[in-house]
């Protein structure tokens, strides 16, 4: 049985930018997106690091007012974009 995938686009929502032609660049300017946990207090975790998106990449209020949960409804929102 033969599964065929359609790719219709490219949105992508990373640690480092958003918009594909944002991330191309960080990619090709070796931007890392992976630092110190902040979106929470990571003590008493064994690995403090990860790639998280940042609010500043995601503004709430380009999309929708905040409600619970629509903090990862925009990542979809903005990829989609």
């Amino acid at each position: 049985m033969t599964k065929e995938v359609v790719i219709t686009g490219l949105g992508p929502v990373a640690p480092t930018e958003v918009g594909k032609e944002k991330y191309w660049d960080a990619l090709r300017e070796g931007k890392s997106g992976i630092r110190r946990i902040s979106l929470f207090e990571p003590n008493g975790l064994a690995c403090q690091i990860g790639g998280e998106i940042d609010n500043a990449w995601i503004s709430d209020n380009d999309f929708f007012p905040r409600t619970p949960g629509s903090r990862s409804s925009s990542f979809i929102i903005a990829a989609a974009r």
